[in-house]
C-alpha cells in the first residue's frame, strides 16, 4: 500500500487471504473452474459459503444456471442451492434472497457490486471472480469480504498459514472487454461535445436553437441508448455530460420543467377514418392548431402536456392520450417516443415455435401458470373478504400450478445450450426453476391490477435470520365475474402484445414507437 503523510493506510485483503489469478480460453469455462476448484478444496457447505463476483445483473443469471448444471452434473450436493444478487431484484427478494445466504439455504451466491456495504456474512471462505472488476479499488473490496470472522474462519480450518484462496479466474478476452466498456465510460471531452451535438440534433426537430434561451425544451434521458445491461453507468454518465456543459455555459438546466410531448406532424391525415361527425371536426381543428403552434418547428412539435390539454379541449390527462392515439390511428400525428426490444435467449426459442404454431394452437407455459395461479389466490376468497397467505401456503400453490403447466409434455419447442438441443425433461426442470425464482411472483402483481382487489406483503421477522411474508390479498367485488373477466382481459391482451413482438423480433425490427403499439394492438381505451 502507498502511505501518504497524515494518512491511515487500509487493505482490505488481510493476511488470511491469498489472491490468485487463472486464466480460460472461453467465459464458459469460467463456471467450469470454479465448480473443479471447489471439488478439489472440499468445499464444506455446512461451514463455509462461496461468493461469486461477475460484473453485470446478465451474467449473474447466467452463471448461476451454468454452476447449477456443472454441480448437478458432478454430483455435488450443493447443485441446488446457488443463487444470484443484483440490483434489478425488488426489495423483498433481496431481502430474501440475503437471508437465505445467510442461513445456509444458499450457499453459492452469484453477485454483482449491489452485494456491498453492510451486508456481512461471517463465514464466506471462498470468493471467485469471473473476470476483473470494474475498477481495481471494487476487486479489492469484493475479495475483502471473505473470512471477516475470526472464530468461523478457524472452524473451518483457515487461517494465515492455510489461507483462503480469492481467485480471478479470467477468460481471454476480458481485460479487452474492460478496456473497452473503460473507453466507452470514461467522460472525455469528446463525449462532452457528443453529448451537446446530440441535444442540438434533438432540440432542432422541435424548436430554433436561438429560442431556447428563453423557453425550456424537455429533454429525454435516452438520448444515449445503447446496452440495457449497462443503463445505469449510461444514465451517470450522461447526467455527468450534462454538469459539465452547465458549467462550461453551453446549457441551462432546470429543476422543474413542465411536462412536454414531442409530436411529429404528418401530411395526409385519414380523417374520414373518424366516424363521429363532431370528434372528426375536433380534431381537424386540434391539427391545424398544431400546425400553427409556436412550438411548431418544420414537421415537430414539442408542446406542454397542459398546452396540448386545452390545445384538445380535453381537462385529464386520460383523455388526452385517447385524442392522441386516434390522431396516430388516422396518421396525423406521431408521439416521438420509441422502445427498444429483443427477445432473450431463453425465451426465443420457445416463442419462434409458438409463432410456427400459429400463436393460439400453443399454450405459453409460463403465461398459463401466471394467470392460473392469480386465479387461485383470488378464487376462495368470499366477496369484501380478506385471505391471509402464509408463505408455505403460498409455495404450495406455486408447486400445484408447476406440476399442471410445466411438465415435458407442455415442451413443443427445442434450446440449445452450449449449441446443443435439451430434452423436454431438463427445459421443463428448468422452467419449474424459472418459475418459482422469479415468474411466480407476477400472479401477486396481476392481483394487484385486478379492480377492487388489495394486496398487502408483510414481512414477519422473529429472528434477523428468517423473515416470514405473509400476503393479505382483499376482494372488494360482489361477484367473481368483476375480476374474473378484467383477469381473462389482461391475459388476452399480454398474449397480444406477444404476438406483435415476437413477430418484429424474429425479422429483424427491434425498436418499437409506443403509440404505433397503443394503435396496433387497439389499447387506446384500456387506461
Amino acid at each position: 500500500m502507498i502511505e501518504r503523510p497524515g494518512e491511515i493506510a487500509y487493505n482490505p485483503v488481510r493476511e488470511h487471504i491469498r489472491m490468485s489469478f487463472e486464466r480460460v480460453k472461453e467465459e464458459v469455462q469460467q463456471a467450469e473452474t470454479v465448480v473443479r476448484n471447489l471439488q478439489q478444496k472440499t468445499f464444506d457447505a455446512s461451514v463455509s459459503r462461496v461468493l461469486i463476483f461477475v460484473r453485470t445483473r446478465r451474467r449473474a443469471e447466467e452463471a448461476v444456471q451454468q454452476l447449477s448444471e456443472l454441480a448437478t452434473e458432478a454430483g455435488l450436493p450443493w447443485a441446488e442451492q446457488i443463487d444470484y444478487f443484483h440490483a434489478g431484484l425488488d426489495g423483498f427478494d433481496r431481502e430474501r434472497k440475503y437471508a437465505a445466504y445467510q442461513t445456509g439455504e444458499t450457499v453459492v451466491l452469484v453477485a454483482t457490486k449491489a452485494f456491498g456495504m453492510g451486508m456481512d456474512i461471517k463465514n464466506i471462505h471462498y470468493v471467485y471472480h469471473l473476470g476483473p472488476s470494474s475498477a481495481f479499488e471494487d476487486f479489492l473490496q469484493e475479495v475483502g469480504r471473505a473470512g471477516r470472522n475470526r472464530a468461523a474462519l478457524e472452524a473451518a480450518g483457515f487461517s494465515e498459514a492455510h489461507p483462503i484462496q480469492a481467485v480471478c479466474v479470467m477468460a481471454s478476452r476480458d481485460f479487452q472487454v474492460l478496456r473497452d466498456l473503460q473507453h466507452k465510460s470514461a467522460l472525455s471531452w469528446e463525449y462532452v461535445l457528443k453529448t451537446q451535438q446530440l441535444i442540438h440534433q434533438y432540440a432542432q426537430k422541435y424548436r430554433e436553437l436561438d429560442t431556447l434561451v428563453h423557453e425550456p425544451l424537455a429533454l429525454p434521458l435516452d438520448l444515449w441508448q445503447r446496452d440495457a445491461d449497462e443503463k445505469e453507468e449510461d444514465d451517470v454518465r450522461f447526467r455527468l455530460a450534462l454538469h459539465w456543459l452547465e458549467l462550461l455555459g453551453r446549457i441551462r438546466l432546470g429543476l422543474f420543467t413542465p411536462s412536454f410531448l414531442p409530436l411529429l406532424l404528418l401530411e395526409k391525415p385519414s380523417y374520414l377514418k373518424i366516424k363521429d361527425d363532431t370528434e372528426r371536426a375536433q380534431m381537424q381543428q386540434f391539427i391545424a392548431q398544431l400546425h400553427a403552434s409556436k412550438y411548431r418547428e418544420a414537421t415537430a412539435v414539442s408542446m406542454p402536456m397542459e398546452e396540448l390539454k386545452a390545445l384538445s379541449g380535453k381537462s385529464r390527462h386520460a383523455e388526452l392520450f385517447r385524442f392522441l392515439f386516434l390522431a396516430q390511428k388516422i396518421k396525423a400525428i406521431s408521439i416521438d417516443r420509441k422502445l427498444h426490444l429483443e427477445l432473450t435467449q431463453l425465451r426465443e426459442a420457445e416463442l419462434k415455435a409458438w409463432q410456427e404454431s400459429r400463436w393460439n394452437k400453443r399454450d405459453l407455459p409460463l403465461v398459463e401458470s401466471v394467470f392460473l395461479l392469480a386465479e387461485r389466490l383470488l378464487a376462495p376468497i368470499a366477496p369484501q373478504t380478506q385471505r391471509s397467505l402464509d408463505g408455505n401456503e403460498l409455495d404450495r400453490l406455486v408447486g400445484e400450478v408447476a406440476a399442471e403447466h410445466l411438465q415435458p409434455d407442455h415442451i413443443y419447442w427445442t434450446p440449445l445450450k452450449k449449441g446443443k438441443p435439451v430434452d423436454k425433461k431438463t427445459t421443463a426442470k428448468d422452467l419449474a426453476a424459472d418459475w418459482r425464482e422469479k415468474r411466480a411472483k407476477f400472479a401477486l402483481k396481476l392481483v394487484r391490477l385486478l379492480p377492487n382487489t388489495r394486496l398487502q406483503s408483510v414481512m414477519n421477522v422473529r429472528d434477523r435470520s428468517e423473515p416470514g411474508v405473509t400476503q393479505l390479498i382483499y376482494n372488494g367485488n360482489r361477484h367473481d365475474s368483476l375480476w374474473r373477466k378484467p383477469l381473462a382481459e389482461l391475459k388476452k391482451r399480454l398474449l397480444a402484445l406477444l404476438q406483435y413482438v415476437t413477430a418484429q423480433t424474429l425479422t429483424g425490427e427491434y425498436t418499437f414507437n409506443y403509440a404505433d403499439m397503443v394503435v396496433a394492438l387497439e389499447l387506446e381505451e384500456a387506461g
